[in-house]
C-alpha cells in the first residue's frame, strides 16, 4: 500500500519546516513509520559538491539554490520532483530476489511499512501534482507567516520558486502570527487527513467486511 504524500508550501522562512516538524512528532507519536524530506535535498547535496557552497541560506547561498535548481527545471520539469518520487518508490517496493543460493540466509520485508511522506518544500505546481500523476494520495498545505517579511532580495522574491505556487488551491491553509497558531493549524489538517483516510479506506471495503476505527490520539493545543 502506498503511502500518503504532505507537501508544505509557502514562501521562504514562513514556518514550512516549523509546521512539518510538528507533524511529524505527532504522526510518530501515535504509530506512524514517516519519512520526511525535501526536494532541494538532492540540489543541497549538489552545491556542496560540485559548487563549493558552505550550506549557508545567505544572499549568495540563496542565488545559487534558485539559479541551479531553475536551471535544471528547465532541462527537465520535474528533474527534482521524480528524484524523490523514485527515493519513495525504492523504499516501498523493494528489490524481489527470487532466486538465492541455498548457503545464504537473506532476510527483505514483507512489504513497506511506510506510512506518510512529508515533502518539506513544494515550490512548483508539479511539485504536487506529480505524485497524483504516480497513484499517491496528496495533502498539500500552506503555510502563511502573518505580518512577516523575510530577507530575501527582491529579485530572489520574484523567483519563479517563490511566485509559482501562487493562486494554487491548496488542499490546507496554516495562517499564524505565533507558534502556537501553527501547533493549532496542524493539529486540525491531521485531524482531516486521517479522517479522509479511514473513510476512503472503509469506502474500499467489501460490504461485509468491517474495520474498527481506533480512536485519535489527543495531542494538547499549545
Amino acid at each position: 500500500m502506498k503511502p500518503e504524500i504532505i507537501t508544505f508550501s509557502g514562501q521562504a522562512q514562513h514556518g514550512k519546516d516549523t509546521a512539518l516538524e510538528m507533524m511529524r512528532q505527532k504522526l510518530e507519536s501515535s504509530g506512524k513509520n514517516v519519512l520526511a524530506i525535501g526536494y532541494a535535498d538532492h540540489l543541497k547535496t549538489i552545491l556542496k559538491r560540485d559548487y563549493g557552497w558552505n550550506g549557508e541560506k545567505d544572499e549568495a547561498g540563496r542565488y545559487l539554490l534558485q539559479q541551479v535548481g531553475e536551471s535544471k527545471r528547465q532541462v527537465e520539469p520535474n528533474y527534482w520532483v521524480d528524484h524523490v518520487v523514485h527515493k519513495v518508490d525504492e523504499i516501498i517496493n523493494p528489490v524481489q530476489i527470487t532466486e538465492v543460493p541455498s548457503n545464504i540466509d537473506i532476510f527483505l520485508p514483507i512489504e513497506s511499512m511506510l506510512d506518510y511522506v512529508l515533502i518539506r518544500d513544494a515550490r512548483y505546481p508539479n511539485e504536487i501534482t506529480r505524485w497524483q500523476d504516480k497513484g499517491y494520495q496528496v495533502h498539500s498545505i500552506h503555510v502563511e507567516r502573518l505580518g512577516f517579511e523575510n530577507d530575501l532580495t527582491n529579485e530572489q522574491r520574484n523567483h519563479p520558486s517563490e511566485t509559482a505556487l501562487d493562486g494554487f488551491l491548496f488542499a490546507h491553509c496554516i495562517k499564524a502570527s505565533q507558534l502556537e497558531d501553527v501547533e493549532r493549524g496542524v493539529h486540525k489538517i491531521l485531524g482531516n487527513i486521517q479522517t479522509l483516510s479511514y473513510n476512503n479506506v472503509s469506502a474500499k471495503l467489501k460490504p461485509q467486511q468491517k474495520v474498527t476505527k481506533n480512536p485519535a490520539p489527543h495531542w494538547r493545543d499549545m
